[in-house]
């Protein structure tokens, strides 16, 4: 994850009036490193107010993942455990995003 905390620039430059950066897991972060740089980047980046959101994709469904990532992610985090269902839950959290706005 070394770096991503460089997106937040790029993304406010950015001329949508949404913008969605989309962390997609297969699991936990592996170590203590990851987790902080994961923490730091949900922190620095996601500010409804000004159009930008930070979303995690769990790609799974063990629920001891589940559980960890919402940790990290709270209401912020799609499981999608069928990847058909995909473009659906996307499109949905947009509009909900957009409807607040």
């Amino acid at each position: 994850m070394p770096g991503d905390t460089r997106r937040h620039t790029v993304l406010e430059h950015r001329p949508e009036a949404t913008k969605l950066l989309l962390i997609v897991h297969d699991g936990l972060p592996e170590c203590k490193e990851d987790e902080r740089e994961l923490r730091d980047l949900l922190q620095q980046v996601h500010q409804p107010a000004r159009g930008l959101y930070v979303l995690g994709l769990y790609l799974g469904q063990d629920d001891h993942e589940i559980a960890g990532m919402q940790a990290y992610f709270d209401q912020r985090l799609l499981v999608c455990g069928h990847m058909d269902r995909l473009p659906e839950m996307l499109g949905n959290q947009v509009r909900t995003w957009r409807g607040r706005g």
